[in-house]
């Protein structure tokens, strides 16, 4: 912020693939620096399901602060198919502990493939739902 203009209040972080779990981990680590994650097929699968659980049943969420996520994920390939269940389980665990469904975009698409034309696809609807939000 010191060196570049910027907008803190709209200030975001967007990845995919294993750039999705580092754009989670961002928006987890530095809530608030970061008001928008946008995490495409994310690479959560890097981690045992226990450790996901372990963290966000521990994570000390600050709702005011928290960031909007958007979390997207394909299901048209073999890839897709083993990082599907944990972008679906990580929303799920989302909501369980109380960050507002409002602030929360989740998609798949059954036939989107691990790719670039997927994801810029899929950005249009998630800019959609972030201008309903006033972004």
């Amino acid at each position: 912020d010191k060196t570049f203009k910027t907008q803190k209040d709209i200030t975001g972080f967007c990845g995919s693939s294993m750039g999705g779990l580092i754009s989670a981990y961002m928006g987890f680590t530095y809530p608030s620096v970061f008001r928008l994650i946008i995490s495409y097929s994310p690479a959560f699968f890097v981690y045992y399901k226990k450790s996901i659980d372990n963290y966000l049943n521990n994570y000390s969420f600050d709702y005011e602060h928290f960031p909007i996520f958007a979390i997207y994920c394909g299901y048209g390939d073999k890839l897709e198919h083993q990082l599907f269940p944990m972008s679906k389980h990580v929303y799920e665990l989302m909501l369980k502990r109380g960050v507002k469904r409002e602030h929360l975009y989740y998609s798949f698409s059954k036939k989107a493939i691990h790719h670039e034309k997927a994801w810029h696809k899929e950005l249009k609807k998630t800019f959609s739902f972030l201008a309903t939000l006033g972004y």
